[in-house]
């Protein structure tokens, strides 16, 4: 028996499955169970009939309040996917974190250098921390990786975001 629920989100153009655990599919019909859509931001929201205003579905499961400063995160960036398992509050730092590799590498913070070998770097607290160079974009990647594990606790490197 799976520990989640599919139920349908509208969505401009028809309908979007999003993943909901079943406890908190019991808790959300509960709610009153009201219909859910995507936003324009591409979050699951739903109506709050009390408060009459949007919800964003992952804050409402972990129980975030508007100006809380705290940020809700889908572990592997699918906004659909509202299991507990895969929801975490950060801070706007450890969100950031929460991103694939930009540029001429597969991975965030390696880059190929004029000798042919990679280099690691880290931004930390706008400071940038070159970590050296690598005869591989793997091992370069791995660095990196140990690095941000070291100085974020937020970090999930992309490997761990894929479900």
């Amino acid at each position: 028996m799976r520990a989640w629920v599919e139920i349908q989100a509208s969505v401009k153009n028809g309908f979007r499955t999003v993943l909901l655990g079943t406890d908190d599919y019991l808790r959300y019909r509960r709610f009153g169970a009201p219909a859910l859509s995507i936003g324009s931001h591409g979050y699951v929201q739903l109506w709050d009939r009390q408060a009459r205003r949007m919800i964003l579905l992952h804050r409402w499961i972990l129980g975030l309040r508007t100006g809380d400063g705290m940020i809700g995160d889908h572990r592997n960036a699918d906004r659909a996917d509202n299991r507990r398992d895969n929801l975490r509050v950060v801070n706007s730092s450890g969100s950031s974190q929460n991103v694939a590799g930009r540029g001429r590498s597969r991975y965030r913070g390696v880059y190929p250098s004029r000798s042919g070998r990679w280099c690691a770097k880290v931004k930390f607290r706008g400071e940038v921390l070159n970590l050296g160079t690598y005869s591989n974009e793997e091992e370069a990647a791995k660095a990196a990786d140990a690095k941000r594990r070291e100085l974020m606790p937020f970090y999930v490197p992309a490997a761990e975001r894929v479900s």
